[in-house]
């Protein structure tokens, strides 16, 4: 008797790995992506252990160098950042899933994207004070026009005090020329951030559209969620006059998910330099 469709596309997916199929390299780590979706990785390590590295520490598999996409050994000058890094790999499963291991996405990203690209990843962080987000203020309703001035002017104040930069602020959408001593203030700052934090406020500037509070949060002046609020203001409001559709709930609840594991990194390097 012939079986079913069903039952041979199940056999399908089961069938063994062909013998001559590469299996990866011990201790590299690659996670391919084909139109999108992530290829599964088996786990090949049974062992992972943190040992003293040129660098720091480095995470060992089975003894071996855990090694970065680009090849490069997995290690950091940051001991509960290497430990934590560890864990993830300790407690991956059968299959890598990459999302359950965010500390190793952003370690692999220092290392490979952020070191060799650090004039464009701190440009960008910055190219946000041209037109800060804190500076943009609603004339009305009258309430909005509060809650803005109540958690924006202090952010703003703190911006002048640390950097000494001084932002413009104005009713409206119209653009604000920012002058230009300014933003070479904001600019040096975010320039002046090691790789491990430019990698957070690179995370941050993104989920903030804001160079302020990402400096606030990464400086440790404010908490990433504080911070995360007080770039939504206009947009609560109006959920609180209109209601939050679905799809917006979706997606604050990942950029709030984004924002716990960047503050995560933060808290691993605090007290370390």
């Amino acid at each position: 008797m012939r079986p079913s469709k069903k039952w041979v596309r199940i056999r399908a997916c089961r069938m063994p790995q062909s013998p001559r199929a590469k299996r990866p390299p011990s201790g590299d780590w690659r996670v391919k992506r084909k139109r999108g979706a992530v290829m599964s990785v088996r786990r090949f390590w049974t062992n992972v252990a943190v040992t003293p590295h040129a660098d720091g520490f480095q995470i060992l598999l089975d003894g071996k160098a855990a090694l970065t996409p680009a090849r490069a050994p997995l290690a950091t000058r940051h001991l509960r950042l290497a430990e934590a890094v560890a864990a993830e790999w300790a407690a991956a499963g059968e299959i890598i899933d990459p999302r359950m291991m965010p500390m190793t996405g952003f370690l692999n990203a220092i290392i490979d994207r952020v070191g060799p690209n650090r004039a464009a990843l701190a440009g960008d962080v910055a190219r946000y004070a041209e037109h800060e987000l804190l500076c943009y203020r609603a004339a009305y309703p009258a309430e909005l026009a509060r809650r803005q001035a109540l958690a924006w002017d202090p952010l703003l104040r703190w911006c002048g005090d640390t950097f000494g930069a001084v932002l413009l602020s104005a009713e409206g959408v119209l653009s604000i020329q920012q002058p230009s001593d300014a933003i070479a203030r904001i600019s040096a700052a975010v320039n002046a951030l090691d790789d491990y934090r430019l990698a957070v406020a690179v995370k941050l500037a993104g989920l903030y559209k804001s160079t302020v509070l990402t400096l606030a949060v990464v400086h440790g002046h404010c908490e990433g969620s504080e911070a995360y609020d007080a770039s939504r203001i206009e947009e609560d409001y109006q959920a609180e006059q209109w209601g939050l559709d679905a799809e917006a709930a979706r997606r604050v609840a990942r950029e709030r998910s984004d924002l716990a594991e960047a503050c995560r990194l933060l808290s691993l390097l605090d007290g370390e330099g």
